[in-house]
C-alpha cells in the first residue's frame, strides 16, 4: 500500500497523513507545515535557507545529492563498407592500392601554416630594419643641429 504524503512548505520534509498543520494565507493559498517548530519559524518569517536543518539550506550548500540527468550515451558510428551488387571485391582492393601509390608518388608540400610563418618572420625582420634606419636618421639630424636652447623662466620664485 502506498502512503500519500505531502511536502512541508517551509522545510520540504514529508508530511504523512494525520501529521502536520494546514494554514490558509490571506491570499487563499494553503500551506502545509510539518511540525509546531516549522509553524513557529514560518510565522516569524524566517528564511528556510538560513536554517541548517531545512532542505533549502542543504540544497543551497550542496549537501544533497541532486539526481543528475543521465548523460546521453553517444553512439559510435561504425563505418561498414557496402558494395553494390555485381562489384568484384578484388577490383575494389586493386583500386585502393592504386590510389595509395598515387598519393605516395606526389612530393610532400609544406603546409600552409609553414608558409605563413616564413612570410611573417620576413615581414617582422623588414619592419625592424626600417625602424633601425629611422632611428639612425634621427640621431644624425639631432647631432648636426646642435644643442637646443633652453627657454628662460619668466617668473622666478616659489612656483609663481
Amino acid at each position: 500500500m502506498v502512503v500519500r504524503t505531502e511536502t512541508c512548505a517551509f522545510s520540504e520534509l514529508k508530511v504523512y497523513p494525520g501529521h502536520g498543520r494546514r494554514f490558509v494565507t490571506r491570499s487563499g493559498q494553503m500551506v502545509i507545515l510539518v511540525s509546531s517548530k516549522v509553524d513557529s519559524m514560518y510565522h516569524q518569517r524566517k528564511k528556510s535557507a538560513k536554517l541548517m536543518w531545512t532542505q533549502a539550506w542543504r540544497r543551497m550548500h550542496k549537501k544533497i545529492n541532486v539526481e543528475a540527468s543521465a548523460k546521453r550515451r553517444v553512439r559510435k558510428v561504425i563505418k561498414d563498407t557496402r558494395f553494390a551488387a555485381g562489384v568484384n571485391m578484388a577490383k575494389v582492393e586493386e583500386n585502393r592500392k592504386a590510389a595509395e601509390l598515387r598519393k605516395a608518388a606526389v612530393p610532400a608540400k609544406p603546409a600552409d601554416g609553414a608558409k605563413a610563418a616564413v612570410v611573417l618572420q620576413a615581414s617582422v625582420a623588414d619592419a625592424k630594419a626600417k625602424k633601425k634606419a629611422m632611428q639612425e636618421k634621427r640621431k644624425k639630424a639631432a647631432a648636426s643641429s646642435g644643442p637646443k636652447p633652453v627657454a628662460a623662466a619668466k617668473h622666478a620664485g616659489k612656483g609663481r
